[in-house]
């Protein structure tokens, strides 16, 4: 039999939830043990602060005012959302049992992985803002006392907050991470070795020295290594300027503000790249999942990943979703003053 599978959720699980964790699955007889606390222990102040950064003022004045926190009620939601996720999960791997978990919630999931002997533990919350861009979430305090990779999904949609696993972050970018068939091509076909090979050649080389002096740490750490910066956080996510968007490392023209659109996913999302010869795919089935990875083809920097079949609306139903610090944004009227600095004088 594998490894028993431990899932921490403060949400009742539900149908995208279990499409996850199936994937996760992947057939294999794996025993899945989700656990609910009993009392999640928000901080007041940062729920508060949380629900203004997601600009629901009236629930953040709301919770305010009316929390009063009742042990018995707790308890009974508590059995709530257990019933729910065991209703939502029944059916996958060997078996699916619960509890719910007295005392903190992550000293809950670390005992029952360790007693359990899990290989892989998860995490399901709903975005806590403050909590996720300062690494206090559930998931890092988990990694930070366990020897198994912590994957953190948010409740109903499959949006990622990291994948931690023994000594190395390693952060997911946004949706349909378990294989929406995100291909990053046209008609949905999935990218293969050949066609992977058959990529443009690098025509920007640099050693390793090079870019280390070339790039700042978070530039280097995201282009080069293939990290990814924070939701929400970065320079570009939320932005609507006119303009065409870069390659950091290189400056290679990449995607422009024509294609970009809001999908309040935290990072800069395009419908389509400026030309598809300007970036190239990378097919990236690591630890079971199922991505495209998008690169830049001129330097081969990593710039994020591409989904499709979201619901989007947009022209192609397709999401490049692309980390800010690997863009340069050059705004229109700045390259239209360019332009006229060169023009030459007569």
């Amino acid at each position: 039999m594998s490894d028993p599978i431990i899932i921490l959720t403060e949400e009742p699980l539900g149908a995208d939830d279990r499409v996850n964790i199936e994937r996760l699955v992947d057939g294999a007889d794996s025993r899945l043990l989700v656990l609910v606390p009993a009392n999640t222990e928000r901080h007041l102040l940062v729920d508060f602060l949380e629900n203004l950064s997601m600009l629901d003022v009236a629930k953040a004045f709301r919770e305010l005012v009316d929390r009063n926190p009742d042990a018995v009620a707790e308890r009974a939601h508590a059995d709530e959302i257990l019933a729910a996720s065991l209703a939502a999960l029944e059916g996958l791997g060997s078996g699916v049992t619960g509890q719910v978990v007295d005392g903190k919630a992550v000293d809950g999931l670390v005992a029952k992985v360790r007693e359990t002997g899990a290989s892989q533990a998860v995490v399901i919350t709903r975005p806590h803002a403050v909590a996720d861009t300062f690494h206090t979430d559930w998931a890092n305090k988990a990694q930070d006392q366990l020897g198994v990779p912590v994957l953190h999904l948010y409740a109903g949609s499959g949006f990622i907050g990291d994948l931690l696993s023994v000594g190395n972050a390693m952060s997911i970018f946004g949706n349909s991470i378990f294989g929406n068939k995100a291909a990053g091509i046209r008609g949905g076909t999935q990218h293969d070795s050949a066609q992977e090979d058959a990529a443009q050649e690098v025509t920007v080389q640099k050693s390793d020295a090079q870019w280390r002096e070339e790039l700042t740490p978070e530039e280097y750490q995201v282009l080069r290594q293939a990290g990814t910066e924070r939701p929400y956080t970065g320079e570009y996510w939320d932005t609507h300027t006119e303009g065409v968007y870069q390659c950091r490392a290189c400056g290679a023209e990449l995607f422009t503000s024509n294609e970009k659109f809001d999908s309040h996913c935290g990072w800069p999302s395009f419908w389509s790249p400026l030309a598809e010869g300007n970036v190239r795919y990378i097919h990236d089935r690591t630890l079971g999942m199922d991505r495209i990875e998008v690169r830049c083809a001129s330097c081969d920097s990593h710039l994020g990943h591409v989904f499709e079949g979201e619901g989007y609306g947009t022209p192609t139903d397709q999401r490049y979703c692309i980390n800010s610090v690997s863009l340069r944004l050059v705004a229109k009227d700045e390259a239209r003053n360019d332009a006229q600095e060169a023009k030459p004088q007569g």
